[in-house]
């Protein structure tokens, strides 16, 4: 099995498609890396004078006329519970202003991270599933598939040391694109001389981050090489990953809460760790007034997980035994 996958793991790797898409990562994370150097800068000596000048224009304005603000709300507030008892127009949210509220905000490292790290994700999933799906797919269209089992013909060796090969080449990618963006982040605070400070729950959310960002394309890379094992062809694997998205879209708004075993919102749930979709809920109340009113839900990673990994193990089942019983051409 070593030498069947060291084979394997050779031929992914001389394949022109892998490097294309490689270079395509690479070029995504450039783009990130920029958004990412762009926040991270400290605004101008310019900003600061008009964010400063805004905040003394905005102080000056409630000391003169903050206390007929907050007493203008507290009429408007008692004029409506004579009909909404439950009305808060939030008057004692009525303050000053203060001055962190002008200009741009100091950034945070886990924060900026959180934000690159999950559209590159993302981008990274994708990929991976076209490195999967159409280096497996090659192998049955120019008939590679066909002579290598000549060589090896017990075709459960051959699938599982190509799965364990995708498997490993696109971790390997994933990791140094990960260790590259986190590299990228921690060193566009240092050049614009930002400090960077992190308590421990910020140090695990960064981490767990990166971990996500690895195992995610491993799953989507194993998930496109199943479907290459099934329909054998790359233009069909990715016709079938786009039709999917549609399709889930388009069920997300019908469903409503079940719109929480939808595919991608599972995908963003395992992306970010947790995410909160919403839906709109209607209903008729006591007296007979029809409405609707906005509902949220959280998916966890916990559940993400399971849908995703539940999927994928399904496709790779399938995958399996039609390839052990399906001829090779």
């Amino acid at each position: 099995m070593t030498a069947l996958l060291r084979a394997e793991l050779g031929r992914i790797r001389s394949r022109r498609m892998t490097w294309i898409i490689a270079a395509i990562a690479v070029g995504l994370l450039a783009l990130i890396g920029y958004g990412i150097a762009t926040a991270a800068a400290p605004p101008s000596a310019a900003e600061q004078q008009r964010a400063e000048q805004a905040y003394q224009q905005s102080k000056a304005d409630f000391e003169q006329h903050g206390d007929r603000m907050r007493q203008d709300c507290l009429d408007a507030q008692t004029q409506q519970r004579t009909t909404d008892p439950g009305a808060d127009f939030g008057c004692d949210r009525i303050e000053p202003p203060m001055r962190e509220h002008f200009g741009k905000p100091t950034p945070e490292f886990s924060r900026l991270w959180s934000s690159a790290q999950s559209p590159a994700t993302v981008f990274l999933g994708f990929l991976a599933l076209l490195v999967g799906g159409s280096w497996v797919a090659a192998e049955f269209t120019t008939g590679s598939m066909a002579t290598w089992l000549t060589y090896e013909p017990r075709r459960t060796r051959v699938y599982g040391a190509k799965l364990l090969a995708t498997a490993l080449a696109v971790a390997g990618g994933a990791v140094a694109l990960t260790g590259l963006l986190l590299a990228v982040t921690r060193g566009a605070f240092a050049v614009h001389g930002v400090a960077v400070e992190l308590d421990h729950n910020a140090v695990v959310d960064v981490w767990l981050g990166a971990g996500r960002m690895v195992a995610f394309p491993v799953l989507t890379a194993l998930g496109g090489a199943a479907l290459a094992f099934l329909v054998r062809h790359t233009a069909a694997v990715i016709g079938i990953a786009i039709g999917a998205i549609v399709v889930d879209q388009w069920a997300a708004a019908q469903l409503q809460d079940k719109a929480r075993w939808t595919l991608f919102n599972n995908v963003l749930g395992f992306v970010d760790g947790r995410w909160q979709f919403h839906y709109a809920r209607c209903a008729q109340d006591a007296a007979a007034r029809y409405g609707c009113e906005s509902v949220e839900e959280t998916i966890w990673f916990a559940q993400a997980a399971a849908v995703l990994g539940g999927l994928v193990a399904v496709g790779l089942v399938l995958a399996w035994w039609q390839f052990r019983r399906r001829d090779v051409v």
